[in-house]
């Protein structure tokens, strides 16, 4: 707008007062809020579902646990009832066998050399002589 100024008689152009203000549908701070909270929920969403994902993986592994022991309970039971005097006197009867006296017992380890203090090879070693020692 152009003004007549009294003072010095001559045409000036008037300042533009109004103040530069850029209005935003958001605010800075608002969307830095909505930000924050849009990670703090993605981050809640990422450890629930690792922990269900870890969760699952421990009741896969007890039930297997579970399943392992009932097996080894039932085999366990199994084994003691074949173990029992009755069973044995039958197998004995069945195939014609006697229970080995503590002479007759000799104990291997794993290579199949006899264990150190058996009886037996010993009294094996004497009456066969020196063939039984060549021979092992």
């Amino acid at each position: 707008m152009i003004l007549f100024n009294r003072c010095e008689r001559s045409f000036t152009m008037k300042k533009n007062t109004r103040m530069n203000v850029r209005m935003t549908a958001v605010p800075k701070y608002g969307m830095l809020l909505v930000a924050l909270v849009v990670v703090a929920a993605l981050s809640y969403w990422f450890a629930d579902s690792k922990c269900h994902q870890l969760g699952q993986e421990i009741l896969k592994h007890e039930q297997k646990n579970m399943s392992l022991e009932n097996e080894w309970i039932r085999e366990t039971a199994r084994w003691n009832k074949n173990k029992t005097p009755e069973v044995l006197e039958k197998v004995e009867k069945d195939f014609d066998m006697a229970i080995p006296l503590a002479e007759q017992i000799v104990r291997v380890d794993a290579s199949g050399r006899v264990l150190p203090r058996q009886v037996s090879v010993a009294r094996f070693y004497v009456i066969a002589g020196s063939e039984g020692k060549a021979s092992r």
